[in-house]
């Protein structure tokens, strides 16, 4: 789990930075995404506020949900052997399926009943951003440093 929060904290930034660009190349704000996380807490208001505490709290809502999504990944990923874990194909290909995952998860399930304004956006950019901006650099991260533990005789 360790290994997957610190996978998914750094993940998570290379998913912000996509969601980011693509909001800009939308000739939306750039800090639209970052409303949307604070809308998770702050309601649908934050989405469309000039204020600046929803960029504060949707940082502070990415950098969370990404280490609690990484610290399942490394819990998940913790059942398989180390070579596995240390096999950055195989953990590319398992984060591409765990971000999968959390987009229909979160998506098409929660987003529908508990966000309705989340699952009104474009669903090929956040698939696209949960599987190859989170999942596999998640797999990839997570990959690198179960290496580095391996290498030196750490549990993982």
């Amino acid at each position: 789990m360790r290994i997957g929060a610190g996978a998914g904290f750094l993940a998570g930034a290379v998913f912000a930075i996509m969601l980011v660009a693509a909001a800009a190349m939308n000739g939306r704000s750039p800090f639209f995404p970052l409303g949307m996380f604070a809308s998770l807490v702050m309601g649908e208001g934050a989405v469309h506020s000039a204020s600046s505490l929803p960029i504060v709290l949707g940082t502070l809502v990415t950098i969370t949900l990404s280490m609690i999504f990484g610290a399942i990944y490394g819990l998940l990923v913790g059942f398989l052997s180390s070579q596995t874990r240390a096999n950055w194909a195989l953990e590319a290909i398992t984060g591409l399926g765990f971000g999968a995952a959390l987009w229909l998860i979160n998506f098409q399930f929660f987003a529908r009943i508990l966000f309705p304004w989340l699952a009104t956006g474009p669903q090929l950019v956040l698939v696209v951003a949960h599987t190859l901006f989170f999942g596999v650099p998640l797999g990839l991260i997570h990959a690198a440093i179960a290496e580095s533990d391996e290498a030196e005789g750490r549990a993982t």
